[in-house]
């Protein structure tokens, strides 16, 4: 089983160590290992929810593939989630850097999601796991509107 992994940045989200965080993680962990067979996830490794999802995975055993939106993602994190992106990356099975230069504005996150969408039909059973905060015209709302089109299952988590 295929899994996508997208999910809102709020600011509060990337604190690993805050109770609510915390929960969110079980929350999704528990869904994820809840599912039958074998899984492959594809995350966007974006602050957040992305990476948080995308550790469970690697905590998990679950083979991992990184899409990442552009080369220098990552170049602003705080210390701890920047070792923590770097850990996932070397575990993952597969990189790709959807733009191949520095953050050209938010067209470099929409296409990283159109990318997650595209590997994703490639399985049937394939499911888009998104932490969505209810927010229409976001990058990941146009993902699960788009998802819904393309008759990929969708599966929203409020953070």
């Amino acid at each position: 089983m295929r899994v996508g992994i997208i999910g809102d940045r709020p600011e509060k989200v990337s604190e690993w160590s805050s109770r609510e965080n915390k929960l969110l993680r079980k929350r999704i962990r528990e869904l994820i290992l809840s599912w039958p067979g074998e899984k492959i996830c594809c995350s966007g490794m974006e602050l957040g929810p992305e990476l948080f999802i995308s550790a469970i995975c690697f905590w998990e055993n679950i083979p991992l593939i990184s899409y990442l939106p552009y080369w220098d993602w990552n170049q602003s994190w705080d210390q701890e989630n920047l070792s923590i992106s770097q850990k996932l990356l070397r575990k993952s099975k597969e990189i790709t850097y959807i733009h191949n230069g520095p953050y050209n504005g938010p067209r470099c996150l929409f296409n990283k999601n159109q990318a997650i969408l595209a590997w994703l039909q490639e399985e049937s059973t394939s499911t888009l796991l998104a932490v969505w905060n209810g927010q229409k015209k976001s990058p990941t709302w146009d993902s699960i509107y788009r998802a819904q089109l393309k008759k990929i299952k969708v599966i929203s988590i409020s953070p």
